[in-house]
Formats: structure tokens, C-alpha cells, sequence
């Protein structure tokens, strides 16, 4: 028995901690074919860092940052909104978000 009446813990529960730092490079695109509201993008690299920890066999905690340096990009098929119906959709270009935290957990049973 330890100073405050309590049982003194009989076992560690295991865990497991990873982490992921990734880059993800994207070359420019562009077509000879001319397509309606379709346009060339340029390329783009964005990162993310990924972690998980595992305190339990049934439980997983995953957290991470996605566009870790806060990158202004778009994706090649992304959306392009109409600026100007009458001028033939003249297109305004939609960037992908900023830097993206984000958490979850995730229990088995």
C-alpha cells in the first residue's frame, strides 16, 4: 500500500506513438487541347505532419496539420466559380485552405 491508501499500479499500459512529416509535390498541368473552362495550373508542393497515438489496444488518437506552411495553391480540376456570366464564365479561381488542423478518436468495439 503506498503513503495514501491506494494500490500501487501493477502494470504500464503500452502505447504507441507515430509521427509523419510529408511532402506532396504536384507538377504544373497544361493540355494542347483547348478545353472549355478548363485552364493550366501551375505546380504546387504542400506538406503535412501527421501523428498518432495508440494508449490502448481499442483506442487510436490521430491529430495533424495539413498545408503545414500555409501554401496558397489550387487543385487542377478544383472549383472555378463564374466571375462574369456574360463574359463567357470568365472564371475566379478558388485556392485550396490555409494551414488545416485537425484531431479525432477513434474507439473499437
Amino acid at each position: 500500500m503506498t503513503l495514501n491508501g491506494a494500490a500501487p499500479v501493477q502494470a504500464v499500459v503500452p502505447s504507441t506513438l507515430a509521427r509523419f512529416l510529408r511532402l506532396r509535390p504536384v507538377p504544373a498541368s497544361g493540355s494542347t487541347v483547348p478545353i472549355p473552362l478548363e485552364t493550366d495550373t501551375p505546380g504546387f508542393a504542400t506538406s503535412y505532419l501527421r501523428g498518432y497515438l495508440r494508449p490502448r489496444d481499442h483506442v487510436n488518437i490521430t491529430a495533424g496539420v495539413e498545408n503545414l506552411f500555409d501554401r496558397n495553391y489550387y487543385e487542377h480540376l478544383n472549383l472555378r466559380l463564374p466571375a462574369d456570366p456574360a463574359n463567357d464564365f470568365a472564371q475566379t479561381i478558388v485556392l485550396s485552405p490555409g494551414i488545416t488542423p485537425y484531431i479525432g478518436v477513434e474507439v473499437e468495439y
